[in-house]
């Protein structure tokens, strides 16, 4: 049995998932998304995860994947988000 995940981060965009390679983060998929829709895509769009599985989850979720997984890491700032309700992709890589 296969571990759950967290792969990248994304925005679930018209029920599109659209990611880009780690360590991307959420606002370099904004500005992707941006410089091809010429919309800005908070506003309509989710921010969450994808995972191993291929699926997408949203923050909240994906902090649990995350910290079940043992993938949360120190941030540069040195804050480990041990109990935090939301994932950043900050928390990751």
């Amino acid at each position: 049995m296969t571990t759950l995940r967290i792969e990248q981060a994304a925005i679930m965009l018209d029920d599109k998932i659209h990611t880009l390679p780690r360590p991307a983060r959420h606002s370099d998929v904004m500005a992707m998304l941006g410089e091809a829709n010429g919309r800005w895509v908070l506003a309509s769009g989710s921010q969450g995860f994808t995972t191993n599985e291929g699926g997408f989850v949203d923050r909240i979720v994906g902090a649990k994947i995350a910290r079940a997984a043992g993938q949360i890491i120190a941030r540069r700032d040195g804050h480990i988000n041990t109990d935090g309700r939301d994932l950043f992709s900050e928390d990751l890589w």
